[in-house]
């Protein structure tokens, strides 16, 4: 027995009516204004800077130097314990004084 074939064109939604009809009040994005004066403090507080990207890309690369050498400390030789004090105490200045001038 043969089926009948099913209309697809009843089942497929619209799109071209709800552009239209977008500059109403009814809807809670309307009414969401983005280029309001605090949105545009909130995105500039987000917006990573390349300065900042640059501080941190170095800073993880540092902290993921020290740590390994701290890891190495403990399972190959302890002189790596030294490496990782000293890297320590390169960075944190560094970090610190990086914090202070942004």
């Amino acid at each position: 027995m043969a089926h009948p074939r099913l209309d697809t064109e009843q089942l497929s939604p619209d799109f071209g009516e709800d552009d239209e009809d977008g500059n109403g009040d009814d809807g809670r994005l309307n009414r969401f204004d983005t280029e309001a004066a605090h949105w545009q403090v909130v995105r500039q507080l987000l917006t990573p800077t390349p300065t900042f990207m640059t501080l941190l890309v170095y800073g993880f690369l540092g902290l993921m130097a020290v740590t390994a050498s701290a890891f190495l400390g403990s399972v190959v030789h302890p002189i790596f314990y030294l490496v990782a004090m000293i890297g320590f105490v390169l960075i944190y200045p560094l970090a610190s004084s990086a914090s202070a001038s942004s």
